[in-house]
């Protein structure tokens, strides 16, 4: 709809319309010149018909025939051109100022939340003549408009796959319970789908039970931590093993010391085991308990100063 009533279409609907009304103004002018023909042929036939002696049967209904003959042709020209006018008034050449005003002031009336949702059928129905659906591959589905005037325009829609609608819940949150789902339990990835203000498909927030109906409906396995605590580690669990504190872990890893991963903003850190022996790991725990400061990291973007007499 947006689309149809930029101000470029309203130009080129202004447009076709005066092309449209010149062509019909030819056609008037040429059955009119038609009509004025038929009905001298017909005022001929009849002069031509009263001058015939009566005696004279067989040329009298030769003529009289011509005669209605030429009447039936002035009749369906002068219905013919009688329908144009009728259909050129209901059609009139629309004014282009006032329909640029209306094509700018149309896209705040219908994005406006205020705007009635029968207000805007009522829009669609004086624009949209009727739409003509087809299936024209299995996920594709063929929408053909015909507008008012004529005019027609076609879209391709995908099609929904079955048990798929509008209150499905987006592909990204699924994909984001996926990876979650192998380091968190369903409780800890609701606060974490809420804390990114992910909704479900119904527009409610999450809790525990909803997490686990998206696990089992898309196959998604829960956290064991007996099958999946050695995959990873949380900073708590690292900072056990370490025997340090979740700051000091948290440091390590802000200073790139210790690699971890966050599968999105929020989610809890997950580490691998084999990341805690190694060496600069090591170097590092061994500064915190000296109580020494840990080397700060340099960015990856710093220059570095170079002296030049070195």
């Amino acid at each position: 709809m947006l689309r149809v009533l930029a101000p470029a279409a309203i130009e080129a609907a202004v447009g076709t319309a005066q092309r449209v009304a010149q062509q019909t103004d030819e056609v008037t002018r040429a059955l009119t010149l038609e009509l004025e023909e038929a009905r001298y042929q017909a005022a001929r036939a009849e002069r031509q018909y009263d001058a015939v002696e009566p005696e004279n049967r067989r040329v009298a209904e030769t003529l009289e025939q011509r005669w209605n003959e030429a009447l039936v042709r002035v009749g369906e020209l002068d219905r013919r051109l009688a329908e144009i006018k009728i259909e050129k008034g209901r059609r009139p050449i629309p004014d282009r100022a006032r329909l640029l005003a209306l094509s700018e002031s149309f896209p705040a009336v219908w994005s406006n939340p205020a705007t009635d949702y029968r207000t805007k059928k009522r829009l669609v129905r004086l624009l949209i003549e009727e739409i003509v659906a087809g299936i024209i591959a299995d996920q594709n589905i063929e929408l053909v408009i015909h507008w008012k005037g004529d005019k027609h325009s076609v879209l391709y829609v995908h099609k929904n796959r079955i048990g798929q609608h509008r209150y499905t819940t987006d592909r990204a949150v699924v994909e984001v319970v996926r990876d979650l789902a192998r380091t968190l339990p369903d409780a800890q990835i609701a606060r974490v789908l809420n804390r990114l203000g992910y909704r479900t498909g119904a527009g409610n927030t999450w809790v525990q039970t909803r997490v686990n109906w998206l696990r089992n409906h898309y196959g998604i396995a829960a956290f064991n931590p007996e099958r999946d605590g050695s995959q990873a580690l949380t900073i708590a669990a690292a900072a056990k093993l370490l025997g340090v504190s979740t700051a000091t872990v948290r440091k390590l890893v802000q200073s790139g010391l210790l690699c971890a991963h966050q599968p999105v903003p929020y989610a809890p850190w997950a580490i691998s085991p084999e990341q805690l022996a190694s060496e600069k790991v090591k170097a590092a725990v061994e500064v915190v308990r000296l109580r020494q400061k840990l080397p700060r990291s340099v960015p990856a973007g710093q220059l570095n100063l170079i002296n030049p007499g070195a």
